[in-house]
């Protein structure tokens, strides 16, 4: 493990609230090695459903892209996705 990387910053995810499917909506951020952070929003029930299809990938050790709500996130060159308070972390291919 390389000690030397810097730390990550901790993700503080609280809900928003959305009028128009009068839900509260959570952050997820999403970042690919050399590319900007990919922030979305998302009801609890879609992140429950992502968190169970990362964990069941990287028990496969899959590298077939995952379901995060209606978007398809790849795994190549993917750094690390944050939600819920949970932070995965993937190794640059």
């Amino acid at each position: 493990m390389d000690y030397k990387k810097k730390l990550m910053q901790p993700f503080y995810d609280f809900p928003e609230y959305n009028d128009l499917i009068k839900d509260n909506l959570w952050p997820v951020e999403v970042k690919y090695y050399d590319q900007s952070i990919i922030e979305f929003h998302l009801p609890k029930s879609d992140i429950i459903e992502a968190m169970y299809s990362i964990e069941q990938r990287l028990e496969d050790e899959s590298n077939e892209p995952f379901k995060v709500g209606d978007r398809f996130i790849a795994t190549e060159n993917l750094n690390y996705i944050s939600f819920e308070g949970r932070t995965y972390t993937f190794s640059k291919e």
